[in-house]
């Protein structure tokens, strides 16, 4: 019992710090570059962990335990760095910061919705929601860096989504055994799920279009050491 406890708040300290190195990272490497990184894409995501917030304290309204309020206030950090990276995008491109993804991306979830919403009925319009959200903005993001390059997505983002994805996945998974009548809880799963495979999509056009001479954030970083740390000798 005490081991299981270490090691849950061990995780919680660790996720919370690569959602921080996450966010910092990509907001790095954006003052470099917005190549490639679409707004709608940190819109939806921003919408998306709204929505898992939601539904969070709607689970620790029902279930007040210490594994819910980690996942509240983990989603209430994502939407402080989605809310942050949306703004400095649109700072930093304000005349172009709009494109043809951007449209694209609210004509197909708009779509979907409603395609859904007709085929599925409300109830599981509602579980599939986020899921919508979030997979659809990730697969335009993944062709945007495929035709455009990746100069403005950090290496720190790409890691450590999937650092942060993959462990919310298999808890949003025991939350939801537990109690699979739950809806709210099934909807969180299968969130995190098409999260995640959508994000090895946008992985794979990230990898498939670096280049040695690209730069990140992280050796941009690395690059002002001198000047910050200068040698004595």
């Amino acid at each position: 019992m005490i081991g299981d406890i270490v090691m849950s708040n061990t995780f919680f300290i660790v996720y919370v710090f690569a959602l921080i190195f996450f966010g910092a990272g990509q907001f790095t490497q954006m003052l470099l570059s917005t190549q490639g990184v679409i707004l709608s894409m940190f819109i939806a995501n921003c919408l998306f962990v709204i929505y898992m917030t939601y539904k969070a304290y709607k689970i620790c309204d029902k279930n007040y335990d210490s594994n819910s309020i980690k996942v509240l206030f983990i989603y209430s950090l994502g939407i402080v760095i989605y809310a942050s990276l949306s703004i400095l995008l649109f700072r930093q491109n304000m005349e172009n910061s709009w494109q043809e993804y951007d449209t694209l991306n609210v004509i197909m979830i708009f779509s979907l919705f409603i395609v859904l919403g007709i085929f599925t009925g409300r109830d599981n319009l509602k579980i599939i929601s986020g899921a919508v959200v979030k997979g659809i903005p990730q697969t335009t993001f993944a062709v945007s860096i495929w035709f455009e390059g990746n100069l403005g997505v950090s290496m720190e983002m790409i890691i450590a989504f999937h650092i942060l994805t993959l462990p919310r996945c298999y808890q949003t998974y025991k939350i939801w055994k537990s109690h699979k009548s739950d809806k709210n809880k099934k909807a969180m799963f299968i969130s995190e799920a098409v999260n995640e495979f959508t994000w090895t999509i946008v992985t794979i056009a990230f990898f498939s279009s670096w280049k040695s001479e690209d730069k990140s954030s992280l050796f941009f970083i690395v690059s002002l050491i001198p000047y910050i740390f200068p040698n004595p000798f």
